[in-house]
């Protein structure tokens, strides 16, 4: 029961990974076009961590085991995504913050 306990928290950490820092990207590739990119940006923020938190409650609720495993799932994830992503906007104009990151 335990190997499935830690794959249902990889899973769980990687999907809360995408929401994550899928969203950071689509909201670094509008903010040259936004009005208002200040407020785009922390609304965005709260949202994403308030999605990636309750999620980890909800594997806490579910076991310990589960909780590390999507911690470890959430970090995997963040190792595969982000220079993925980095890159692609990169080639779409850029921005250095992001460059960092990749580092």
């Amino acid at each position: 029961m335990k190997i499935v306990d830690i794959v249902i928290g990889l899973s769980m950490g990687g999907v809360l990974s995408c929401i994550h820092f899928g969203g950071l990207w689509l909201v670094l590739k509008r903010m040259p076009t936004s009005e208002r990119p200040a407020f785009l940006f922390w609304t965005t923020t709260m949202i994403r961590y308030g999605i990636t938190l309750y999620g980890m409650y909800l594997a806490l609720t579910m076991g310990g085991i589960v909780l590390v495993g999507a911690c470890a799932g959430l970090y995997l994830a963040r190792l595969m995504v982000v220079p993925r992503l980095a890159d692609r906007l990169e080639t779409n104009g850029g921005s250095s913050l992001l460059r960092a990151a990749k580092e």
